[in-house]
């Protein structure tokens, strides 16, 4: 399409110019130019970069070619002088470079732009003008452009700071700092190592989604619900991209075939579970971030891919593009600088038994971008998704590979044993390839370049004499893992039968070490990486298996630096004291890792557990028994925005894992209170993760979820998902609780803990009368962000005392009446006396 578009305009062109409507420069003239300079910014503090602006205001043709021999004289303000350039412009007729100052006071820039003739006729649309090959155009200067440089440095845009409250997606590209946590999963990384997130710290459950049928079947012949392992692995390939866990719908690689209608691929939001689309017809194999940036465009693409070289939007499942006739035989494919996959494909040539070489062989690098962009013109390939969207796009073409460098013939192959004997890729960098000779005497390690600096050449390409062992016992040579960096890494292998690794050096293929002491005997079992974890990261080697045991070595010397076990104390497991462990993944300094088998005999073995350890020390951070088993033919534990998504193959749920939302509420009584009395603040504080609303969930806890401490956390979310026994003593989390008084102080007024069902008190007396606003804080933890709720309560001033009434003197008037009754009373007892006197003497 685009080469129609660009025939069809260099048509328009000459018969624009043959009906004389445009100007045309003769080819012996000359055009005066007018060279500009821009300094951006114009004011900065000393040691802060500036961006130099230059050119003419002509553009050039295209961008095949541009402007040549630009440079920019700055003058410091102590009078001397350097000069920035040459430079080449692109096809606006600008190009930038920059410097950073070293002085205060005032810079001088002026460009300078060199007489130059045209190399190719061009059409300047804008000026309506056509310029044939070998126009001159003239010398010409800019005008002066002063920097003012200060002491103190001048603001750039303010960072955004890392949340502290529950965050979703889309994340606002003025955020770019938030790329550390912002971790995608395009498929399974090298090492298993996925940075860019903030990992959980607890077993905190976001939500759980049935993926099949799973736990028992009940009844009298009550077994558990196949899981897929061996050989029908379920949840396979799944990736988490812009916050959206994309998995495949009906189970995933089966032995035999299936067909197309039983294949599909489900959309759910990472963090609420909620079902955003399901696609049948394809299943999802890996995902894909593509930066890409072009004269035209500028931006990310992203794609899911199936296994047949299908893209898909990953925001609706649509089909975008394919690539067909995808050239067999590759070696390694991984991603590319800007997220382009790319595919090794390497010929040995042939060599005569005599050791002539009758021709060498070739290393390519096939190239999605440019197998995208193959056959059309420079400017063209500006864009993207006007070039590929709606396309099935030949993947074979010589375009599709970026370079094709000889290789001397009489290279090996690999011949490692195990599914994953071939080709190691380091970093994109190196390709590394070891090869035993027939009695296993030998081993010859090699590598060859396949990054932009040392394509297509040889690093290394040792002979190294093997222990005695390997050839008297023929043993078995397993490769162990890779340092996924070139300069100062390790290659590593493992010798079966003698359970050692060996570590050679990627700098130049030397022996370095043998790990001293055998691993434990059940480490014997699995081919090689296809049954064991082993990764390096952070400078260590961790390696364990069927053993149970989880081995740290120092990748430098070998030596064993810890190890931990994931003992069995109940003796479930019918192969060994601990359970079989298996590496889901590596990130921020832990590893998280769970209990898997290759053929689970039914009823599975209780209690398994997944650990999250310090890769630093191997002490744990968090464990949970019975929850979370993993899977060893479906797809183990991925993460993306620092948030978890396993298969548990005890319930064959999906589960989320990572830090949710809390609630507070807070209440006060009495709302109005007198001076002097006391008051009672209360309130909850809950989970209000997505999961909770589970009706599942909701119907269980009314009145919703408790928080609880990070340490009751693993047993809590048995609990709630699981229905494991209630934890007798759960703890809660702390509340802070404060106030605005009524002289509008802010202070602590005293904490309170959360008990089991997620309630809180704190019975407190005011100080001074007025109105109060109270406010609960909840911190928040590992497994919680913080929440705040406020209320409000009055005190009202206590009532003065009421004093005794002062007694009123009698008038006169009272006083004689008073004293005349009291004589009369006198006279009458007086005389009454008498009387009695008298009658008693007869």
């Amino acid at each position: 399409m685009n080469k129609k578009i660009t025939t069809l305009s260099m048509i328009l062109i000459l018969a624009i110019t043959a009906l004389g409507g445009l100007s045309i420069v003769n080819a012996q003239m000359t055009k005066a130019t007018y060279c500009f300079v821009g300094l951006i910014p114009d004011t900065v503090g000393v040691g802060q970069e500036v961006l130099v602006h230059m050119g003419i205001n002509t553009p050039t043709g295209g961008p095949e070619w541009g402007w040549t021999g630009l440079t920019a004289t700055v003058t410091r303000p102590d009078g001397t002088t350097f000069t920035l350039g040459p430079k080449t412009t692109d096809a606006t007729g600008g190009t930038g470079t920059s410097f950073t100052p070293n002085q205060v006071g005032t810079y001088k820039v002026q460009v300078h732009f060199p007489e130059q003739e045209v190399p190719v006729s061009f059409m300047n649309f804008e000026g309506g003008q056509f310029y044939p090959a070998g126009t001159i155009f003239e010398a010409s200067d800019s005008w002066i452009e002063e920097l003012i440089v200060t002491e103190e440095p001048i603001d750039y845009y303010p960072a955004n700071p890392l949340p502290n409250e529950f965050w979703s997606r889309p994340v606002d590209q003025n955020f770019r700092e938030w790329s550390v946590i912002t971790g995608n999963w395009y498929q399974r990384p090298p090492n298993e190592v996925a940075e860019h997130n903030d990992p959980p710290e607890t077993a905190h459950i976001l939500w759980a989604k049935p993926l099949t049928a799973g736990g028992i079947s009940g009844g009298a012949n009550s077994g558990g619900m196949e899981d897929g392992d061996a050989y029908e692995g379920k949840f396979q390939s799944s990736v988490i991209m812009n916050g959206v866990l994309f998995y495949r719908t009906y189970g995933g690689v089966r032995l035999s075939g299936y067909s197309e209608n039983e294949k599909g691929t489900t959309a759910v939001d990472l963090r609420t579970g909620e079902v955003l689309w399901q696609r049948t017809g394809w299943e999802v194999s890996f995902g894909q971030h593509l930066y890409f940036s072009g004269i035209n465009y500028h931006g990310v693409y992203d794609y899911l891919w199936d296994g047949s070289w299908n893209a898909y939007d990953p925001a609706t499942g649509a089909w975008v593009f394919a690539f067909e006739d995808m050239p067999g035989g590759s070696v390694s494919q991984w991603f590319g600088p800007s997220g382009e996959i790319l595919r090794a494909h390497i010929n040995y040539g042939e060599v005569a038994d005599n050791g002539t070489i009758i021709r060498d062989g070739w290393i390519a690098l096939w190239n999605s971008t440019a197998s995208g962009n193959a056959g059309l013109s420079m400017n063209a390939k500006g864009s993207w998704g006007n070039n590929v969207h709606g396309e099935y796009i030949n993947a074979s073409t010589p375009e599709s590979f970026t370079w094709n460098m000889t290789l001397t013939a009489g290279l090996p192959s690999p011949n490692l044993s195990g599914f994953f004997g071939g080709y190691q890729n380091i970093g994109g960098e190196l390709l590394v390839c070891a090869n035993l000779n027939s009695d296993r005497s030998v081993m010859r390690l090699w590598a060859v370049g396949v990054g932009e600096n040392n394509a297509g050449q040889i690093k290394f390409d040792r002979n190294w004499n093997t222990p005695s062992p390997w050839s008297e016992d023929l043993l078995t040579i397993h490769w162990t893992a890779s340092t996924d960096y070139v300069d100062g890494g390790v290659w590593v292998c493992w010798a079966k039968e003698l359970r050692l690794h060996y570590g050679f050096s990627l700098d130049n293929g030397e022996y370095m070490w043998t790990t001293a002491e055998p691993e434990h005997y059940l480490q014997i079992y699995g081919w090689g990486a296809v049954e064991h974890s082993w990764h390096i990261a952070y400078d260590k080697l961790y390696t364990t298996g069927v053993s149970g045991i989880l081995y740290c070595y120092d990748i430098f010397t070998g030596n064993l630096l810890w190890t931990y076990a994931s003992e069995d104390p109940y003796s479930e497991y019918l192969f060994g004291n601990n359970f079989w462990n298996w590496i889901s993944f590596i990130s921020d300094g832990k590893i998280y890792m769970g209990h898997t088998e290759h053929s689970a005999i039914d009823p599975k073995p209780r209690g398994a557990p997944f650990v999250c350890l310090d890769a630093e020390t191997g002490e744990v951070i968090w464990k949970t028994e019975g929850m979370f088993r993993s899977t060893r033919w479906g797809g183990r534990g991925l993460i993306g925005d620092g948030i978890m998504a396993t298969m548990d193959t005890y319930d064959q749920q999906i589960y989320a894992v990572g830090k949710g939302p809390s609630d507070i509420t807070i209440q006060a009584a009495p709302k109005v209170s007198v001076e002097g009395g006391s008051v009672v603040i209360e309130g909850t504080v809950l989970d209000i993760s997505a999961g909770t609303a589970d009706p599942r969930i909701a119907a269980r806890f009314p009145d919703g979820v408790a928080c609880v401490a990070d340490e009751s956390m693993s047993e809590w979310m048995e609990y709630v998902y699981k229905l494991f026994p209630r934890p007798t003593d759960p703890v809660g989390v702390e509340v802070t609780i404060d106030v605005v008084d009524a002289n509008g102080n802010y202070r602590n007024i005293g904490t309170a803990t959360t008990d089991s069902n997620g309630f809180y008190s704190l019975h407190w007396t005011p100080d001074i009368y007025g109105k109060y606003t109270v406010i609960a804080h909840f911190t928040g933890t590992e497994a919680y962000y913080p929440s705040v709720a406020e209320t409000a309560f009055a005190v009202d001033q206590a009532p003065e005392a009421t004093p005794p009434p002062e007694q009123t003197p009698a008038p006169p008037t009272d006083t004689y009446v008073l004293g005349f009754g009291i004589a009369i009373l006198a006279a009458v007892i007086i005389i009454g006396v008498l009387i009695l006197l008298k009658v008693n003497k007869k």
